[in-house]
């Protein structure tokens, strides 16, 4: 994974997209990071784990509903419920890993891909080949 400045960025903004089609690329702003680049196809992968885990949690919720697991809530007993979801959702979702699966595959296709050259921030298409890399 790269690491690039937002000025950066901004400055070669084309060579930032050809790197993210091999790798993701961390966007730091006053050396913090702030974004992540990440291809089209890494994305679609995300989403589609991401709605893999929703679909399993609604069948888990309704097979709970069939078999009579569930809980009646008063009106007024919701705001809380609602905080107490909100709070659960929160606590998950920084514990989560990306399964491993995914981690290897991306792996493996970075493997496959040629490495950039060194010493330029974003791989061998780089116009400004005079420009030393900041990272």
């Amino acid at each position: 994974m790269r690491n690039v400045s937002a000025h950066d960025a901004k400055a070669r903004f084309g060579q930032l997209l050809d790197t993210a089609r091999r790798e993701p690329v961390v966007t730091e702003r006053h050396g913090r990071p702030v974004a992540v680049v990440v291809s089209k196809e890494a994305y679609d992968e995300l989403n589609d784990i991401r709605l893999q885990q929703l679909r399993a949690e609604i069948d888990l919720g309704l097979a709970d509903l069939e078999h009579g697991a569930y809980t009646d809530y008063q009106a007024d007993d919701l705001p809380k419920l609602a905080e107490r979801i909100n709070a659960a959702g929160r606590q998950n979702s920084r514990r989560q890993p990306l399964p491993v699966e995914t981690s290897a595959r991306h792996q493996q296709r970075a493997l496959q891909l040629s490495p950039a050259e060194p010493g330029h921030l974003l791989g061998n298409r780089s116009r400004h080949r005079d420009l030393p890399c900041p990272v």
